[in-house]
């Protein structure tokens, strides 16, 4: 009887050590999930209105974006929101190119960083 207390005694000592190092590696990968899974808050804090101005064979801009009056040429306009008269929410940056179409002066190229509907 001794000995078979001895040995059970053993055993659940010997589980519970291998537990102690288990819990290290998982403490540490959910340290490590939380802090680098940080959430983008960046917010769009411009309004825009997309338009179509007309094809650019027969004079027109194709897709712009109106912002505060100004016309753009967006780069990279999604064609789910190639939609006339579309009110959105951007941040944007200027490109160096311009785009020319129509009688005209060539319009600034903006490149959007943050687009929502």
């Amino acid at each position: 009887m001794r000995h078979k207390f001895r040995r059970q005694l053993f055993t659940n000592m010997h589980r519970y050590h291998g537990m102690k190092k288990l819990w290290i590696p998982i403490v540490a990968l959910l340290l490590i999930s939380l802090t680098s899974c940080k959430k983008d808050k960046t917010e769009c804090n411009t309004t825009a209105i997309i338009r179509y101005t007309g094809a650019v064979a027969v004079d027109g801009c194709d897709w712009v974006a109106v912002i505060n009056g100004q016309m753009f040429h967006p780069i990279n306009l999604n064609d789910n929101a190639k939609q006339d008269s579309l009110q959105v929410q951007v941040n944007y940056v200027l490109t160096a190119d311009s785009f020319y179409c129509g009688s005209i002066t060539p319009l600034p190229s903006i490149k959007f960083t943050c687009f929502t509907y």
